[in-house]
């Protein structure tokens, strides 16, 4: 088609360092356990893979055939992304954890789950873009900055966040506090006072 191009052979390279970084991350500290759709789904951690400058021209077009670019400014485009969000999540409500996963799931149902996904992600895309934000290289980041926050040897087989780890906190997101023994070696921690008085 006119006007497009192939991706580069550097984002392409890029995109599947990202994935691969990720599923690294992820095995190192046994959290596949965790990282069923549902979990996946609140956290809204996707990867938005080497298709993301396709879809991010393929919605340009078409919001720009319809002369829609006047209505699609980040704010607007983010209360979509979070409406589109809540339509998936409907679709998750009330089943059990303990029920098949989506890939047993009625065509109907399946058929609403790919089409919902595709919504956000295009939403999702879109947003990125009008907010000049390079979506694989921020990816690539954000994992630079999970593996300082979750070291495989305080956050392996735990769902806790990198704050309630046993010094799991990097210096820029608290002060560096003593080391509690008892409390790294039990997990029974005393209460301490917070900022706020809490």
């Amino acid at each position: 088609m006119p006007g497009r191009r192939a991706p580069s052979a550097e984002r392409t390279a890029c995109l599947h360092s990202s994935r691969r970084l990720h599923a690294e991350f992820a095995a190192e500290r046994d959290w596949d356990q965790f990282h069923q759709p549902r979990s996946l789904l609140l956290a809204l951690v996707g990867e938005v893979g080497e298709l993301a400058e396709l879809f991010r021209r393929l919605h340009a077009e078409f919001a720009a055939e319809r002369d829609w670019d006047q209505f699609h400014q980040p704010r607007s485009l983010l209360l979509a992304l979070v409406g589109e969000v809540g339509e998936l999540a409907e679709l998750f409500q009330w089943k059990s954890d303990a029920e098949p996963g989506p890939r047993a799931w009625p065509l109907k149902e399946r058929a609403a789950l790919q089409e919902e996904l595709s919504d956000v992600l295009i939403y999702l895309v879109a947003l990125a873009a009008r907010c000049h934000v390079d979506l694989p290289q921020a990816v690539l980041s954000k994992m630079d900055t999970n593996r300082q926050r979750y070291p495989v040897h305080l956050s392996r087989g735990s769902a806790r966040k990198y704050t309630d780890l046993p010094l799991g906190a990097t210096s820029e997101d608290r002060a560096a506090e003593p080391l509690d023994l008892a409390c790294a070696s039990t997990g029974q921690c005393s209460t301490t006072a917070t900022k706020d008085g809490s």
